[in-house]
C-alpha cells in the first residue's frame, strides 16, 4: 500500500499536468485569456480526489524528495514484479485474498486514504 501510495499520485500528477482544458476533457472557456482559462478549466473539470493526488504527487516528485520517495518505490515495485514473475515461472496461477478485510460500508472510512481508495 505504501508503494501505491507513492507511485500512483506520481503518476497522476504528471499525466494530468498535460491537461489543459483546450484539447480535450473538460474546458471552461469563460476565462479573459488562455491562462485563466486552463486554471478555471483544472479547477472546476477536477474533483477533491484528483486534486488530493496531485499534489502528493507533486510533492513526492520534487526533487528534494524524489530519491527518498519515488525512486525507492521504484525499487520495491520492480522487486514485487520480479518476486511474482518468479514465482509464476514455477506455478501456472497463485490464488490469494484481493483485499484484507471485508468491503466497507457505503462512506465508511471515506476520510482515511490509507484505508479506501475512493472519496465522497
Amino acid at each position: 500500500m505504501a508503494v501505491y501510495y507513492i507511485l500512483i499520485p506520481a503518476e497522476v500528477s504528471s499525466n494530468l499536468a498535460r491537461h489543459d482544458g483546450q484539447r480535450y476533457q473538460f474546458s471552461d472557456q469563460s476565462g479573459t485569456d488562455l491562462f485563466e482559462s486552463y486554471t478555471q478549466s483544472r479547477a472546476k473539470g477536477f474533483g477533491r480526489e484528483a486534486k488530493r493526488r496531485i499534489m502528493i504527487g507533486t510533492y513526492v516528485l520534487s526533487s528534494g524528495y524524489y530519491d527518498a520517495y519515488y525512486k525507492q518505490a521504484q525499487t520495491v515495485r520492480t522487486k514485487l514484479i520480479n518476486e511474482f514473475n518468479d514465482a509464476l515461472e514455477q506455478y501456472d496461477f497463485l490464488i490469494g485474498p484481493v483485499a484484507p478485510n471485508a468491503a466497507f460500508k457505503i462512506g465508511e472510512n471515506a476520510d482515511d486514504p490509507s484505508k479506501c481508495t475512493w472519496s465522497i
